[in-house]
């Protein structure tokens, strides 16, 4: 099935230059010792996110200040999947009991219960227009649940749509494309299927990892479907060739949890490893690698913005990381002790034993790098012209300073007799008298007089 992009959010973290700082870690998750956070959501539209784990319960925190504001409890083992609705205002949650629930947020009551899978739901996740919910489950099978007749008919619960059969092992992850028309898949069965919602049939299965699929996500465009998995990569397909174009490696265990950015622009991936690592879609290399937590990560989330990222992990915590800008400042003193430096580097050169051409020459010389000792020339040379001209110009603006100083002094009012002590020029019908001494032998100081008519 040909895909055609969908729009994409212009407003994310670019991916160079930008760096992630870890903010507020958020504790209150319990349970016993092995138990751990399984997964995080962000709301698409308030300030809050939701986290929910091996202690059976959901808490909801305000994203801002990290404070715990709601506690969902219901469910009777490990909540291992959540997603929010499209308005926010509402939250799904998949759990170890075998059970879907939907809450209000708004109340923190349970809404309703589905029911249908025989083992533990694993993963959940809600169509872009709202309309539908899919969940996956250790009985290898995926269920799509109608909301659109419980919204509309006002029903007490959603209906199932279908069942989709075809993996031979668990579940593990499920994602709706951007424009509604398929469904992706990921399994222990180290494989990814493709689904028709409207046939609701396998399109094509995409082969490749050599471990379990533990996380599948479109991009935000729709164009590209990326896959995290045991195998300890990132894969990267393109939907309409349904080829490989891209292979992330760089973790050193299970690659448990991946989410696009809203932009499209780059891929986060949560590993067993501990770490956290951002990768250049476009250029496919790593942009960062951070760690916090002292456990595996199991899940991560984009805030809609792009510049949060949410994570959980086995050590019971959630932490929240904020993109930065890098600003690279250099000041004009570093500036000018760089260039000082270049100076006495090519001086020193020049005045070797063997002289400057000479010195590079014999190093190049033996490696027969030509065009290479040609261009250490011309970057030494160029690199002492700058360094004669930045001390021309300290010798020009000295020689202009003195020169100042010294036109300066010509106006200090105790030794010049043309400007007056109010320092205003004298108007052109006086004269100024020299000192003298008159017949009679008395002495006259300099002074000012009215022109004689």
């Amino acid at each position: 099935m040909q895909k055609t992009p969908v729009a994409k959010p212009s407003n994310s973290c670019p991916p160079e230059n930008w760096i992630w700082k870890e903010g507020l870690t958020l504790k209150g998750h319990s349970g016993w010792l092995m138990a751990g956070v399984r997964t995080v959501a962000i709301s698409p539209t308030q300030p809050i996110l939701a986290s929910a784990g091996d202690d059976n319960i959901i808490k909801i925190w305000n994203l801002n200040t990290g404070q715990e504001v709601i506690t969902l409890s219901g469910h009777s083992a490990s909540v291992r999947a959540i997603t929010f609705s499209g308005d926010g205002l509402k939250l799904f949650s998949g759990s170890d009991d075998k059970t879907i629930k939907m809450w209000d947020l708004v109340t923190g009551q349970e809404i309703f219960t589905l029911s249908g899978h025989s083992q533990s739901v694993t993963t959940i996740a809600i169509s872009p227009d709202g309309k539908s919910l899919a969940s996956g489950s250790d009985d290898k099978t995926i269920k799509i649940w109608d909301l659109e007749a419980y919204q509309e008919l006002g029903l007490k619960t959603a209906g199932e749509i279908c069942t989709l059969l075809g993996h031979s092992d668990y579940v593990q992850s499920v994602a709706f494309s951007p424009d509604n028309l398929t469904i992706a898949s990921g399994s222990c069965d180290t494989s990814i299927k493709i689904w028709d919602l409207t046939t609701s049939k396998e399109i094509l299965t995409l082969s490749g990892h050599t471990g379990y699929i533990r996380s599948v996500t479109f991009s935000p465009d729709g164009l590209s479907l990326a896959s995290g998995s045991d195998d300890q990569t990132i894969k990267i397909w393109d939907v309409n060739t349904n080829k490989l174009p891209l292979t992330l490696s760089g973790h050193s265990s299970k690659v448990y949890t991946i989410s696009f950015s809203p932009d499209g622009l780059a891929i986060a991936s949560g590993s067993d490893d501990q770490t956290i690592k951002v990768w250049d879609l476009k250029k496919g290399k790593l942009l960062q690698s951070f760690t916090g937590h002292l456990g595996g990560i199991s899940s991560i989330a984009f805030s809609p913005n792009g510049l949060i990222l949410a994570s959980t992990s086995w050590d019971k915590t959630v932490k929240i990381w904020h993109c930065k800008k890098v600003k690279l400042k250099l000041s004009k003193q570093f500036l000018s002790f760089i260039s000082i430096c270049s100076f006495i580097l090519i001086f020193g050169l020049i005045i070797s034993n063997h002289g400057f051409i000479k010195f590079i020459y014999l190093i190049f010389d033996t490696i027969k790098l030509y065009l290479l000792a040609l261009l250490g020339m011309i970057i030494s040379i160029g690199a002492l012209i700058l360094c004669l001209f930045v001390i021309i110009k300290l010798i020009s603006s000295l020689i202009q300073s003195g020169k100042s100083t010294g036109e300066n002094s010509n106006y200090n009012k105790s030794s010049n007799p043309f400007i007056r002590s109010s320092n205003k020029h004298i108007s052109s019908d006086q004269v100024y008298v020299h000192p003298h001494r008159r017949k009679d032998g008395t002495y006259v100081k300099g002074h000012w007089r009215k022109k004689p008519k």
